[in-house]
């Protein structure tokens, strides 16, 4: 009796030795590798383009009729993608052709809610091979389609899943992990600034306008010195100006009165060669008997009725409640723009003696957002 009892023991040994044994024995699927998900905006509730890859087992063809699904955790929202706005991959099957449903040679591309279905073509063959890596792009990253719509972000911050499924001679599984988060604002302010310069020019240096004698100029004056009748004079002051404005500026100028002398004789501003320029309107000035004070501008920001220092007009008067004509301008920034003025002068023989002068008023303005 005690005999049998070890034999039916040693049995049992056995038979439990052989479940244990047969258990560890049956094939298991692998895991999907190097799974990674990168948004191209990561902030609440605004429209992003994925582009997820992953690698597959080496086990694991992917052929006619299997599938991959990529679900998204609840919050995102894919209700305007479709085929076109996804691209599918392989690195070394390349490009695969997408349809909105499974062809022979066509991927289905099914989409459900959070997921997303790719359904390989029905015919015969292997269409992602073992050990490629797979990626996929949703979004307007997309370029095999007609990509328009991308994934709306979850509302709330915080870090979701997307799973991928690839179902193919096994089914191999993967996760990964993506944070949404309120974007950081960034503020600056920049002092608004705003400079304006006025330097004198040496005769020799002043060759812009009429080949006529020039003065030497300084920053705060044009000594035309004694004149001889019908005869012109010239002199230049070059103007610099700077400003981050976002609008840029403008530059306008105005004389005091004409030029005067202590009995309160002038030199009356010019009316140039044909009598017609004025304050605002230009005209060429190249004849020394056609007396008067007037001057051009030459350089970028000069207005067009200068002609790029080809016509001449007079200095609004402030004294005759002449309205100030602008000058020169800019519908931008400007970083050291510089022009350059050109004071032109000849008067009659029947000139009064004396001497005569005025003041020249510039007021720069910078136009700010």
């Amino acid at each position: 009796m005690l005999y049998n009892i070890k034999k039916y023991q040693k049995t049992i040994i056995v038979v439990i030795l052989l479940l244990v044994f047969s258990f560890w024995m049956r094939p298991v699927s692998a895991d999907l590798t190097n799974v990674k998900d990168t948004l191209s905006d990561s902030r609440p509730n605004v429209n992003a383009n994925h582009e997820i890859v992953f690698t597959l087992p080496t086990a694991n063809d992917i052929s006619q009729n299997d599938t991959i699904t990529v679900t998204f955790q609840s919050g995102f929202d894919l209700t305007n993608i479709d085929y076109t706005d996804i691209d599918l991959a392989g690195s070394t099957s390349g490009d695969q052709t997408l349809a909105a449903t499974q062809g022979t040679t066509s991927w289905g591309v099914g989409i459900s809610g959070q997921v997303i279905t790719f359904t390989a073509p029905s015919n015969a063959g292997i269409y992602l091979s073992g050990g490629e890596t797979v990626t996929i792009k949703i979004g307007t990253n997309a370029t095999g389609g007609n990509a328009n719509f991308q994934i709306t972000n979850p509302v709330t911050t915080g870090t979701y899943n997307i799973d991928i499924s690839a179902n193919g001679s096994q089914t191999d599984t993967g996760r990964t992990i993506v944070a949404i988060i309120s974007g950081v604002t960034v503020s600056a302010t920049v002092t608004e600034s705003l400079t304006f310069s006025i330097a004198g020019v040496n005769s020799d240096a002043c060759n812009l306008g009429n080949s006529v004698t020039a003065v030497t100029t300084t920053a705060t004056t044009v000594p035309f010195g004694t004149l001889t009748a019908n005869t012109f004079k010239k002199g230049c002051q070059s103007l610099s100006i700077s400003t981050n404005a976002g609008n840029g500026y403008s530059l306008t100028s105005q004389e005091t009165d004409q030029l005067t002398n202590s009995g309160g004789a002038t030199i009356p501003d010019t009316t140039c060669d044909t009598g017609s320029c004025t304050e605002s309107t230009g005209a060429t000035w190249a004849t020394a008997t056609n007396n008067g004070f007037g001057h051009t501008c030459f350089g970028t920001d000069c207005v067009a009725a200068y002609s790029s220092g080809s016509s001449y007009r007079q200095f609004a008067s402030i004294a005759d409640a002449e309205t100030a004509q602008i000058m020169q301008s800019n519908a931008g920034p400007v970083n050291n723009s510089t022009t350059t003025v050109v004071y032109q002068i000849s008067v009659s023989a029947s000139q009064a003696s004396g001497d005569y002068s005025n003041t020249v008023v510039y007021i720069a303005t910078a136009q700010f957002d």
